[in-house]
């Protein structure tokens, strides 16, 4: 096993070579009682009209809120500074967490950091549902492309959409394919530096892997496949979790006795689920009849204490301390002890 100081997000579709064109950005955190302490945040421009959306390798498509429509009505609007034109043929009908939304797709010129990435598709929303207190946030899906939420109808102007073995979609170049089919990268890679919640600010690079941000071998973890085939997701095998606690890691305390091999990691969903009897175990909290945080022993929250997920049969690990893990309590409604 090796150790990881920060919990990373790595994921690639080819190897990176030597002195490659990068894009980098920002990836902000959002803290707040109402979202929790950590939501992970983009930003960019489309039109000269700057946008903070929610980054998410679950899904695969950028899409924004048209000023004026419907779904800007909801008390939990973010739609005042959004506009967009520039409308292609086609829609999409995307389900992101409990939200849904649908609209039109448009080619757009979208700007991050300096950088312009020309003819950007852009998924355009004016109607959609959300869960019942959930703010509502763009969308900056960078999953793979089979993903897509391509409705049936075929795009026309602007694009030549693929099919893909196994999707019968009309799928697009997403952005970080868009950027490499353009000359902007050279590898259709990126890596994700999440940081922990006490961070000001991650980072995403595009085109490479960055080897900065961790310790130890950089390492190979296969995706998942679907049945026909077809990579509609990041899935990876989640082979088990522990706690590690005393000096170097002494005492381990398995967390895993129903742990769901087949586990999609996605940058915008922010935490992972061990058993209730073995987290009480691990960390001394209670959590039966609530799905509140808890609140837990500060002695706890060294670096001696970490979470260790591995990964692959547990050929990987990473190692994640359990001081960069814990939420501040001032950000948590109604925490209480075990």
């Amino acid at each position: 096993m090796y150790s990881i100081l920060y919990l990373c997000l790595l994921l690639a579709f080819a190897n990176a070579q030597q002195n490659p064109k990068v894009v980098q950005t920002d990836l902000i955190h959002l803290k707040s009682q109402a979202s929790g302490p950590f939501i992970p945040l983009v930003q960019f421009s489309l039109e000269n009209q700057t946008i903070n959306a929610l980054f998410d390798t679950g899904s695969s498509d950028i899409v924004v809120p048209q000023k004026g429509s419907s779904i800007c009505q909801n008390p939990a609007q973010q739609c005042d500074n959004s506009s967009a034109s520039g409308f292609v043929a086609g829609a999409f009908d995307t389900a992101a967490g409990l939200a849904r939304f649908n609209g039109d797709f448009a080619a757009l010129d979208l700007a991050m950091d300096g950088q312009t990435v020309t003819g950007t598709t852009v998924g355009i929303f004016t109607s959609g549902s959300l869960p019942p207190d959930a703010p509502l946030f763009p969308i900056f899906g960078v999953g793979p492309v089979q993903a897509e939420a391509v409705g049936s109808t075929q795009l026309q102007q602007g694009r030549n959409l693929r099919r893909q073995a196994g999707n019968s979609a009309n799928l697009y170049p997403n952005l970080p394919a868009h950027m490499k089919e353009i000359g902007m990268i050279k590898s259709n890679a990126f890596s994700v530096y999440t940081n922990d919640a006490r961070a000001k600010t991650g980072s995403i690079v595009y085109g490479v892997i960055d080897t900065a941000k961790f310790e130890g071998q950089l390492q190979e973890v296969p995706l998942e496949r679907a049945n026909d085939g077809a990579l509609p997701s990041f899935v990876i095998k989640f082979s088990s979790v522990s706690m590690e606690t005393g000096i170097s890691g002494s005492n381990e305390i398995n967390l895993s006795s129903h742990i769901n091999n087949d586990a999609p990691r996605a940058a915008a969903a922010t935490t992972d689920l061990a058993p209730r009897d073995d987290a009480r175990h691990g960390v001394g909290h209670d959590f039966l009849g609530t799905r509140r945080p808890g609140l837990i022993d500060c002695q706890k929250l060294t670096a001696n204490n970490a979470m260790v997920f591995r990964f692959n049969n547990d050929a990987i690990a990473i190692r994640a301390p359990m001081d960069t893990l814990v939420m501040p309590q001032e950000l948590v409604q109604d925490a209480r002890p075990g």
